[in-house]
């Protein structure tokens, strides 16, 4: 299994223990600023699919144009299949979306998978889809082969279905509410670290921001106290794939009076206020 995503942000516990499951490994690739090996030199003759997450979680960096065409070329020099998470593509935040895989025509089998978890902000519905799009003749047969999987593992209920039409409908309603929440987040938390040993990544989408911090403890331990000494829950930086020290992961989703007070904790902390 051969993972694309940028920077060093690949969520690891739910994704290390789905890929146990189905018996297989990971190679990470990391694109954009921090480069590792190329998604060429990764793939194997044990190689099945290639992932990548467009746009990541929780950087928010977007698959580029170039990364696009680097994982087409990969996939159709070893005959892989790519699967694409793009829950988040419709969270542009300071970026501009290049838009879906399923309508770039890829020259391969791709799955681009969505649902309502993030679409319209309903997890707790389980509903999702995917988009199975390339080559005429593998897409059928993938199709053939997805509805057997589908049946036997996990049937869609019966209430969402029915649901659905009207929950799309009104899509754009709770995605402007969370883009106003975010860029609000955002904004409060700019004017709160100027002057600061605190930083952060470009959010180009997405609802979360990393956060560049003093590396003064394990980034776990930290989490640890600032929930039991604030309330505060952050998520630290190497449930992502980060290093152990340095890096934290917050939501921008809280409404923006409760986000202004977490951030007044955050930065006062002793584990952050260097």
């Amino acid at each position: 299994l051969v993972v694309a995503g940028q920077l060093q942000s690949l969520a690891r516990g739910l994704l290390d223990r789905s890929i146990s499951l189905a018996d297989a490994a990971q190679v990470m690739v990391i694109a954009g600023e921090a480069r590792g090996p190329a998604p060429a030199a990764a793939a194997t003759p044990q190689t099945r699919a290639i992932i990548a997450v467009h746009p990541n979680n929780p950087t928010g960096s977007f698959c580029s144009p170039a990364d696009s065409t680097a994982l087409f070329d990969v996939a159709q020099r070893h005959g892989l299949p790519l699967i694409v998470d793009e829950v988040f593509l419709s969270y542009a935040v300071e970026g501009a979306s290049p838009g879906s895989f399923a309508s770039s025509q890829p020259p391969v089998l791709t799955f681009v998978l969505d649902g309502l978890s993030k679409l319209v902000a309903l997890p707790q519905m389980k509903l999702a889809w995917m988009a199975v799009c390339g080559p005429q003749d593998e897409v059928a047969d993938a199709l053939s082969r997805l509805e057997v999987i589908a049946d036997t593992f996990l049937s869609v209920g019966t209430p969402p279905q029915l649901a659905l039409p009207t929950w799309l409908q009104h899509r754009n309603t709770i995605q402007q509410q969370i883009h106003a929440r975010v860029r609000t987040n955002l904004q409060a938390l700019d004017d709160a670290i100027v002057n600061t040993s605190v930083s952060r990544l470009r959010v180009d989408a997405g609802w979360s921001v990393v956060l560049r911090v003093p590396a003064i403890e394990d980034d776990s331990e930290l989490a640890i106290h600032l929930l039991r000494d604030h309330a505060l829950a952050v998520h630290p930086g190497s449930f992502y794939g980060f290093p152990q020290r340095g890096w934290l992961v917050i939501s921008l989703l809280p409404q923006p009076d409760q986000f202004l007070q977490g951030l007044a904790k955050l930065l006062t902390s002793p584990g952050i206020h260097a």
